[in-house]
């Protein structure tokens, strides 16, 4: 719940923070790593193609932490973290 002095005009209460995603090379692996815990509802993480016609493909939903290492491949990838 909450309350706003400016009649007819909306807000939002509770707005969810962003995910941050960031990426490193550990390894030989390539390791995404965020700002928040999984946790309880997980975290999907996906990839795609450079290329613009490329789709999102599920990598694996992550349920507990803030990092995923996955393997490096010869074709360039995209990557987002997106909330359950």
């Amino acid at each position: 719940f909450g309350y706003n002095p400016v009649p007819d005009v909306p807000f939002t209460v509770g707005a969810p923070t962003p995910i941050v995603l960031k990426t490193s090379v550990v390894g030989g692996r390539l390791r995404l790593s965020w700002n928040l815990d999984a946790s309880p509802a997980g975290i999907r993480i996906e990839s795609r193609a450079l290329r613009n016609d490329g789709t999102w493909t599920l990598v694996q939903t992550v349920y507990s932490g803030s990092q995923l290492d996955v393997e490096l491949s010869g074709e360039g990838q995209m990557y987002r973290a997106v909330r359950n």
